[in-house]
């Protein structure tokens, strides 16, 4: 009783490594580390669960996480009336991973046993209460939880889930924890409200941080933020060589905001291979600037641009000058509801004629797209059957297109199943095509050359017997007709041939 009431009256700022000073005098009284162990003293002096909380299912995250149990390396920390909450009473299967505080010292009790433990590997944050207000989370209850929180080294993954930021307290108080612990590989913050003065102070953490160690940070549904504070946050991000994934979607940024995401792809992030970026209003003249970014950047796999309805055709014609770029480098793009029309689908597909790396193309609810044209477009840059050298010369990567509620046409399927089935192997592919889609192989524009091009033409046939395929494709019937249209054409050098 005597070290709380202690504690009580000389409070701090234990995040930011400074003395304990007293409220009366003003004078210091203990160091950061003697605080910390005192508190540690505190604790532990009170070891009995049983005495700590009154949830049963609480008394057994907390015995696991004093245990050090090697299997407990998950929790979820929610507010009693949290839909999260509700799901620890109706799924049996999660509920020993979800901690709800009741009351009294319930998180700082939970911040002690987690400070300790060496096996916890994620945290997860979560305010999904019925007024979806986001500030359950009081700083008290932060500061309570931060004391022992803040000594973690183990933890890997931290996500906060609708938790009010816009104070500007919240980070400062987690600081020893985010930037000192060299475990941390992934840090997100979902449809959490972001003030600007907790934008740089997250800035500032992200910079100062011991360890390059960031691989993932996701920063999505979190409102207005400012062009200065997101730009500090990029150049903060851009120290983190490792991070590979990068998740901004549903936030309100500005024109400037993407220049500057645009600048630094160019090479600030070496190992970035997932954006995403849906629902994040970027307009025409930011896919431009991706756009010219993205053909320096040879990195970057997978882009997200759903749900984002100011793109235009102009949007599009810059995203197919990336798709068309030889140093292109997306596998995956998604532009689920996005504003994808007959002309935009024609300028994509266009574009992906002379592509070689896209993989997946997901369109979502883009029901603009017309059978009558934005279909026959895209179908005729998979296999343009207008001569074999045109079917030859389509596009043998992509392997899926993802659409709702419609029926893609018959022939696109087939061409796509073609580029599955013989993934890796496009010339593969594309002797399939040609087999399936011309009977007659027409040898005229060869003539020219004589003979010579025929023992080619038969060793083309010949290793084509041994490309995989289900379908009849009668290539000794096509070998022979081949042979017969030059033996037809130049009978005389036949002739001296044998002779």
């Amino acid at each position: 009783r005597y070290r709380r009431q202690r504690f009580d009256s000389h409070r701090t700022s234990i995040s930011q490594g400074t003395a304990i000073v007293a409220e009366t005098t003003g004078e210091p009284i203990i160091d950061h580390h003697t605080m910390v162990n005192t508190i540690n003293m505190y604790y532990d002096s009170r070891m009995n669960i049983e005495d700590i909380t009154s949830d049963e299912i609480n008394r057994k995250i907390l015995h696991k996480l004093k245990n050090n149990d090697p299997s407990f390396t998950s929790i979820l920390v929610c507010n009693p009336g949290d839909r999260f909450h509700r799901l620890r009473q109706e799924r049996v299967d999660v509920r020993n991973n979800i901690y709800c505080p009741s009351g009294g010292d319930d998180l700082g009790w939970l911040g002690h046993f987690i400070g300790k433990n060496t096996h916890l590997t994620r945290i997860e944050l979560a305010n999904y209460t019925p007024s979806g207000e986001g500030a359950a989370f009081s700083r008290q209850d932060i500061t309570s939880f931060g004391r022992g929180f803040n000594s973690n080294k183990s933890i890997r993954e931290i996500k906060f889930w609708n938790i009010n930021l816009s104070e500007g307290e919240f980070f400062p108080l987690l600081a020893p924890f985010l930037s000192n612990n060299q475990s941390l590989i992934d840090l997100e913050m979902l449809d959490c409200a972001l003030s600007h003065e907790c934008a740089n102070h997250l800035a500032l953490i992200l910079e100062s941080r011991v360890a390059n160690s960031l691989t993932v940070f996701v920063l999505e549904d979190c409102g207005q933020i400012d062009y200065e504070s997101f730009a500090a946050i990029l150049r903060a991000l851009s120290r983190h060589s490792r991070l590979k994934g990068l998740g901004l979607g549903s936030n309100l940024f500005s024109r400037n905001s993407y220049i500057e995401l645009a600048t630094l792809l160019r090479g600030s992030f070496p190992s970035l291979y997932h954006l995403y970026l849906g629902n994040s209003t970027i307009d025409d003249e930011g896919i431009n600037e991706m756009a010219m970014a993205l053909t320096e950047n040879s990195t970057l796999t997978e882009l997200v641009l759903s749900h984002n309805r100011s793109i235009t055709l102009r949007g599009y014609q810059s995203l197919s000058t990336l798709l068309e770029n030889p140093s292109c480098s997306l596998q995956m793009l998604n532009l689920k509801g996005s504003n994808v029309d007959d002309e935009a689908m024609s300028a994509v597909a266009n574009a992906l004629s002379n592509n070689q790396s896209l993989k997946y193309l997901f369109l979502g609810n883009n029901h603009a797209i017309s059978a009558s044209k934005g279909w026959v477009a895209l179908s005729r840059a998979l296999c343009d059957v207008s001569n074999i050298n045109k079917t030859f010369l389509s596009n043998h990567t992509l392997q899926t297109i993802r659409m709702q509620s419609v029926e893609l046409p018959h022939c696109l399927i087939s061409s796509l199943r073609l580029n599955r089935i013989h993934r890796g192997k496009p010339q593969v592919a594309a002797v399939n095509k040609i087999l399936m889609h011309h009977d007659d192989f027409n040898m005229d524009s060869f003539f020219e050359c004589g003979l010579k091009l025929l023992p080619f033409v038969i060793d083309w046939f010949e290793r084509a017997k041994d490309f995989p395929r289900d379908f009849e494709a009668n290539i000794e019937q096509r070998k022979l007709s081949a042979m017969f249209q030059f033996v037809r054409e130049c009978p005389l050098l036949c002739v001296a041939q044998e002779a």
